[in-house]
């Protein structure tokens, strides 16, 4: 099976970091671009040595405010660059490193989880991906190189544009359709990568659908799937009352553009973790509707509110696309979880590496129907 190359991933891996390792010292030793470095060169550890030596730290996953603001002032004396794309670049490695370490410890529990999967050449290339790149990332951080570029795209390109400043942030008018404010990277996270469709295995917007919107934000999801769809319901969950007051004031914003689409977006302040919870948001839901969508973008709480809610995925069964980038075990945590609710639901993994794209150095979502 497919899934077996990850049992094999740690000779796999020294064999590239070797590789690395030989580009690495070439690089400390060009006196004629880095005279700094030469010295340097003389008493480079090996990569690979410095690297598991990194693994086997115990506080390898966690990230002293401390010492983030540190590397950010290193950073900022080099050369400009944006807070937000550094930090988010090293959480994502710092996760990462986790994945490279289980599997250099232990890859069992990967490779049972890619069982579960339909797309099993996608979990294969998408875990040996995050853990040898970013794991190679991270260790960039640690070592000092200080580097850290993103390109960005134009969101023109997209028909995407910021015309001014609104009430609470930046102003975006979508497609000569209608107008939000929100800020650039969910702009294009959400719009241009658009993380929330599988169009390959047949999960797109449906028309007369209930899209459940957990973790909406600005409410820039419910407004992209808007585009896709006529005459659907948005359940737009959010716990939190500040991010709900720019999504209320937003649906003001769009307010005839949704009418026009038969568009009913019920902006609901609620944390759910259970069924109850579940129950309680799904009275505001229409009697009658094509499918139930979830989407679950909740900074790490999916698995909570999986389990939470198993009893609803045994009965329901509804379409499910859930953020598994927040936690290192996601991968093995989340589709485990999705299958033992109900063993009929058939999981997809889409990986979507957004580096060229947008501040976020990945992201990936399980889906599920």
């Amino acid at each position: 099976m497919v899934c077996d190359e990850l049992e094999n991933f740690g000779d796999w891996y020294l064999e590239k970091l070797e590789e690395a390792e030989q580009m690495y010292l070439k690089m400390l030793n060009m006196p004629h671009k880095y005279p700094e470095r030469t010295e340097s060169a003389k008493n480079a550890k090996p990569l690979r040595k410095v690297l598991l030596n990194l693994l086997e730290r115990k506080d390898l996953t966690l990230i002293k405010r401390s010492k983030l603001l540190e590397l950010i002032e290193i950073k900022r004396r080099f050369n400009p660059f944006n807070p937000h794309a550094y930090y988010t670049k090293l959480m994502s490695a710092t996760i990462s490193s986790r994945i490279l370490y289980q599997l250099l410890k232990d890859p069992k529990p990967f490779v049972k989880a890619c069982e579960l999967f339909e797309t099993k050449d996608t979990y294969v290339k998408l875990v040996k991906m995050l853990a040898s790149v970013s794991g190679l990332l991270w260790l960039a951080f640690s070592v000092g190189l200080k580097y850290c570029h993103i390109p960005s795209i134009v969101l023109e390109k997209h028909g995407i544009t910021q015309v001014g400043y609104g009430k609470y942030l930046p102003l975006f008018d979508v497609r000569k359709m209608f107008r939000i404010e929100n800020v650039e990277n969910l702009m294009k996270e959400i719009f241009v990568c658009e993380p929330y469709k599988f169009e390959e295995v047949g999960i797109v917007p449906k028309d007369r659908s209930l899209f459940v919107d957990l973790g909406a934000a600005l409410g820039e999801t419910t407004l992209w799937y808007s585009l896709y769809v006529e005459e659907f319901t948005s359940l737009a969950v959010e716990g939190s009352e500040e991010a709900l007051k720019v999504l209320r004031w937003n649906l003001k914003l769009t307010k005839e553009y949704l009418k026009r689409k038969n568009a009913n977006v019920l902006p609901i302040n609620k944390f759910v973790r259970s069924n109850k919870d579940f129950e309680d948001i799904l009275k505001f839901a229409p009697n009658e509707y094509s499918e139930m969508v979830i989407k679950m973008d909740i900074e790490g709480g999916e698995r909570e509110v999986l389990k939470g809610i198993a009893d609803l995925l045994k009965e329901m069964k509804p379409v499910l696309s859930v953020a598994s980038y927040h936690l290192w075990d996601d991968l093995i945590v989340l589709p485990n979880i999705i299958k033992s609710s109900n063993d009929s639901y058939k999981l997809y993994l889409k990986p979507r590496v957004t580096v060229l794209n947008a501040p976020y150095g990945f992201t990936f979502n399980l889906f599920a129907k």
